[in-house]
């Protein structure tokens, strides 16, 4: 790239990340890819570009420029490219191209396998962004669901050319059917025999192949299986920290144990600093003492956010306790892959942390208590293991901004449908089906509802409570702590509340947040995030 380009684009992203900051999400979506597509090398433009892309949609199409350089980025192992799947599923479903594939899918076996070895659809079957996204993303869209599975079916059955012209989609597609453990399918289509073990890879999880099969894999399913296997070692090597004898926890322990949530691949924005020093930046008058300074993530599920802490803190010693030894199986995996050496995993329940016989400086618990008997109870034991000094990061589910999930939670108890494998395919295909204005059918819409595991932990959850600002303000009250601030999704957000309510330029009044939301609904999308310490 030469040197004008280079200032070019850096001067189109710096006033991208001034419309951001204003609000207007249109004009920094369109600095944002205009910048990639002029350095489409360039990490913080790709970080950028994925970040917005996966918050914004109404674009029907995109310059070959921009598409070249997010195509680019499916080869970045440092990337999510989740959002990379609601860009999919904009552009394929406003591409003609799509609408006739899916015509002949609905076709004679005769008319899919001629269309295949004709080529005409190659553009699908070869497009980088559709493979970065089955092979390391959660594929998202009903549309999208429908024609692979249409896909999945004729080859099984008609010995489809597609398993050797395109070998590579093939194997994409059983990783993304493996990672989302096979939502689409029955059970009896999962035991059906497939006519070659590469296709036997769309029916069966990696790990029902054994030695004996002796079923040659592709390379990218071989090191998927492996990575199963390694899992499945680490969860009997996990020590035990606390017992667990809460009737509540131990239903929710047994139910991550079978559905642990969620996956993740590649972390984003990792910027090591000196925790002091980020502690001193975020809250003035805050000393820490510690060194290293001692955290905990309590509750830490498939670990992202306590590996996140790792690398973002690499002089911190940091426990990672949960309730599933799947869980921490999956998140001790992932800390080796990045690297994160500073921190210890163990089973325990946060209702005894106190076994754990030590304080600390930071504890994160993002999305845990509210799957407890009684969050109240696990904030104040949360409370005891803090140091005199020390912060906590909290996520908390939204009453107001969980209305589909809870629509969606009352269908399911209509329908009677039991908590299995089965029964989520079964609630899938029901919400599928429903009025497009139905308040249940939004969740369709979410990429939680194309994994198995996913929609389980939205809609099957053993046990959810939800919250408003104002019973944050009890909850804390109870705990002994104070309210320091909201991270909000919307840089604007906080401007606006002022605005609203200007004799709070802290925006601590949680009172005043509860009418914000009120008249702004969506503002937390589903779960507040916040930080709170020792009252003083």
């Amino acid at each position: 790239m030469n040197p004008s380009s280079h200032s070019e684009a850096a001067g189109i992203f710096h006033n991208a990340e001034a419309a951001l900051r204003a609000g207007d999400r249109k004009a920094a979506l369109s600095g944002v890819l205009m910048a990639l597509a002029l350095a489409p090398q360039h990490p913080i433009y790709r970080r950028a570009a994925l970040n917005i892309l996966g918050v914004t949609s109404g674009y029907k199409s995109l310059p070959t420029p921009v598409l070249d350089a997010l195509r680019h980025c499916t080869t970045d192992a440092a990337l999510d490219l989740q959002s990379l799947s609601l860009v999919l599923k904009t552009l394929f479903e406003a591409d003609g191209r799509f609408a006739a594939m899916e015509a002949t899918l609905n076709g004679s076996h005769l008319d899919i396998e001629s269309a295949i070895s004709s080529g005409a659809w190659d553009w699908f079957f070869g497009e980088p962004l559709l493979f970065g996204v089955l092979s390391r993303a959660t594929l998202i869209g009903v549309r999208f669901e429908q024609a692979l599975t249409k896909l999945r079916r004729h080859v099984r059955v008609s010995h489809s050319v597609l398993a050797t012209k395109h070998s590579d989609f093939i194997a994409a597609l059983a990783l993304q059917l493996n990672a989302a453990r096979f939502p689409w399918i029955t059970a009896s289509e999962e035991q059906t025999p497939a006519p070659t073990a590469l296709i036997r890879a769309l029916y069966q999880p990696l790990l029902a192949f054994t030695d004996a099969e002796a079923i040659e894999l592709p390379e990218i399913l071989q090191a998927a299986r492996q990575t199963m296997l390694e899992r499945q070692e680490r969860a009997r090597a996990l020590p035990t920290l606390t017992t667990i004898d809460d009737r509540i926890s131990q239903l929710v322990q047994s139910q991550y144990e079978g559905y642990p949530y969620p996956p993740w691949d590649a972390l984003g924005d990792v910027a090591p600093a000196p925790f002091a020093a980020f502690v001193a930046a975020r809250f003035p008058g805050i000393a820490v003492q510690s060194k290293p300074p001692e955290l905990l993530s309590a509750g830490c599920g498939t670990g992202r956010g306590a590996v996140m802490l790792a690398l973002t803190f690499p002089e911190a010693s940091i426990t990672a306790l949960d309730l599933s030894r799947a869980s921490l199986a999956y998140a001790a995996l992932k800390a080796e892959q990045h690297g994160a050496s500073n921190i210890t995993f163990g089973v325990g329940d946060i209702l005894n942390v106190s076994a754990l016989a030590q304080k600390f400086d930071l504890i994160e618990s993002a999305g845990v208590l509210h799957h407890m008997a009684d969050p109240a109870a696990g904030l104040r034991a949360l409370a005891a293991a803090l140091k005199p000094n020390g912060l906590m990061r909290i996520a908390l589910y939204s009453e107001r901004g969980r209305t589909a999930v809870i629509a969606a939670r009352h269908v399911i108890w209509e329908h009677n449908i039991p908590d299995t494998d089965d029964g989520v395919r079964t609630a899938r295909q029901i919400l599928i089906g429903l009025p497009k204005d139905d308040p249940a059918r939004a969740v369709v819409d979410t990429p939680e509802f194309f994994t198995l595991d996913g929609l389980h932990d939205l809609i099957f959850n053993v046990q959810e409570l939800r919250f408003t600002p104002s019973s944050l303000k009890v909850l804390l009250f109870e705990a002994g702590l104070e309210f320091l601030g909201f991270d909000l999704t919307e840089p604007n957000i906080k401007q606006k509340f002022v605005d609203a309510f200007p004799g709070d330029a802290s925006a601590r009044d949680l009172d005043k947040w509860d009418a914000f939301e009120h008249n702004n609904p969506g503002i937390f999308s589903e779960m507040y995030q916040f930080w709170c310490a020792r009252s003083r």
